[in-house]
């Protein structure tokens, strides 16, 4: 178990930008698989957003992990930080690599073939995966902190993360008229239908294990952020505009913009809570 730590909003922070680097890198490379011609505009802004995100969520981490007290945990070779640590890094490594050889302009003496761009790619996909995952498990680890012990925590971590990452890269092609060429809405749709779902059964299970820190999300004072920010922001109106979409009906790019924000919007504010709920009473 991992010493008990007070998080701040910096960690919220800190896990939305972890998510959105992970989410918006296996996008690419899962689009990559598919088709890389018909959807290259959308994989080679996934690839780079990860680079950048990441970057943000270090400098977020540390700004976190400021205080000696917190620092010393990461000298415990077998603690949680120390392996969240790792993989950040590798994956800090591998979407740099990933950008240059995608982006020749960055840095025109290296340059790898297809071959070796795609051994690159696959490993960061890996790194990227786990990236997402492993914050959910940090925070399970936390000693007194029933809330967080959710056995779906890190499946909805990683669905809200491919949930912002997919709204980052299509909200960057809406900016380039000459890349709007979207990936079908049904993805959207049952992504955001996942999300809904791992959300109610970490409530669901979270009423038995961490009345307190429910009642702080439904009823006490985060109840706006989480039913107004998470589940009707963030949640039930991008599922009704994606099911529209569906729908084969004409969405301006404007509303698909509105869209894509609300989602990054509640992405943020669902970690926020777990976070924030998540120590609410405090350490046992």
């Amino acid at each position: 178990m991992v010493n008990a730590v007070e998080w701040s909003w910096l960690t919220s922070a800190a896990l939305f930008f972890g998510g959105l680097a992970g989410g918006s890198y296996l996008w690419a490379f899962g689009v990559d698989l598919s088709n890389e011609k018909k959807y290259a505009n959308f994989s080679k802004v996934g690839y780079s957003i990860a680079f950048p995100a990441v970057l943000v969520y270090l400098i977020f981490l540390v700004l976190e992990l400021g205080t000696p007290t917190n620092f010393i945990k990461i000298r415990n070779l077998t603690s949680m930080i120390f392996v969240g640590a790792s993989i950040v890094s590798l994956f800090f490594i591998f979407s740099l690599l990933t950008l240059i050889g995608r982006e020749p302009t960055i840095l025109p003496q290296i340059s790898f073939n297809q071959k070796t761009q795609r051994i690159i790619e696959g490993i960061g996909s890996i790194f990227a995966f786990g990236i997402i995952m492993y914050t959910a498990l940090l925070l399970g680890a936390s000693f007194g902190r029933p809330f967080w012990g959710s056995p779906f925590l890190p499946y909805l971590f990683l669905v809200s993360g491919l949930l912002t990452g997919w709204a980052i890269i299509n909200l960057v092609l809406l900016s380039r008229e000459d890349w709007r060429k979207p990936v079908p809405d049904f993805l959207e749709f049952f992504v955001l239908l996942i999300t809904l779902l791992f959300v109610l059964s970490v409530l669901d299970l979270a009423t038995v294990v961490a009345p307190e820190s429910i009642a702080a999300l439904i009823t006490g004072d985060l109840n706006v952020f989480f039913i107004v920010g998470v589940l009707i922001v963030g949640i039930v109106i991008p599922f009704i505009s994606a099911y529209y979409s569906m729908s084969k009906k004409e969405v301006p790019y404007s509303i698909s913009g509105i869209t894509f924000v609300l989602v990054l919007i509640g992405g943020f504010l669902l970690r926020y809570v777990i976070v924030v709920g998540g120590q609410v009473p405090p350490v046992i």
